[in-house]
């Protein structure tokens, strides 16, 4: 990828204090789908986080450091405003892709349009599983009143915040939302799924394609 070339795929990794971040950007890294660009948060202003600490030297890879505790969700949502990308995509600093999440979603656009955003299933555990089977499909194709109630329903094994968004669309919503005084909003991730609904189609891939770490 050229150095003026955007990406097609954004992925944002905000990180405080979590040694996982690095297995976070491997994931990333070992994609079958190569045109992506990743930004990692750093929001420990005490413990300056580089390409070379980390043990990574490839230029695919950002790496910000906040110059003062934010707090979770800003941190969060920082990276919205640095994604080049048509698409964007969270990651957790603890959580990995399975090798073709990335391919996946892209065949999924390729096959539907019009939709804005991409869900997939996902898998948790202690360990990253080893025997994921390859057959994956290109998804299914939601109106935002039928992924809203298969998601309120809970039909599909989704995360809230771990969809993959129209970049321009979700700058518009804003990403994640305080809700309380907590460090971390409980729930806010849930509203997501809710608001892109109202502004989109949805392609759900129900293949679990995210490892969610317990």
């Amino acid at each position: 990828m050229g150095k003026d070339q955007k990406p097609f795929f954004t992925i944002g990794i905000p990180t405080y204090k979590n040694e996982l971040v690095k297995q976070s950007i491997k994931s990333c890294l070992w994609q079958t789908f190569g045109d992506f660009e990743v930004i990692v948060t750093n929001d420990d202003p005490d413990e300056k986080l580089t390409l070379q600490s980390l043990g990574f030297d490839d230029s695919r890879v950002t790496v910000v450091n906040n110059l003062k505790n934010i707090g979770a969700l800003p941190n969060i949502n920082s990276s919205i405003a640095l994604a080049r990308g048509e698409y964007f995509f969270w990651l957790g600093h603890d959580d990995m892709l399975m090798p073709d999440f990335l391919s996946a979603v892209k065949h999924a656009l390729d096959q539907h349009s019009g939709a804005s955003c991409v869900y997939t299933s996902y898998t948790d555990g202690a360990e990253y599983p080893q025997d994921v089977s390859p057959s994956i499909g290109s998804g299914q194709f939601l109106t935002g009143k039928e992924f809203l109630k298969a998601y309120l329903q809970r039909k599909y094994r989704i995360q809230g915040w771990y969809g993959v968004f129209k970049t321009e669309m979700f700058k518009k919503i804003g990403g994640m939302e305080q809700l309380g005084h907590a460090w971390y909003s409980p729930c806010s991730d849930l509203l997501i799924p809710i608001r892109v609904a109202l502004e989109s189609s949805i392609i759900v891939i129900d293949f679990p394609l995210i490892f969610y770490r317990v």
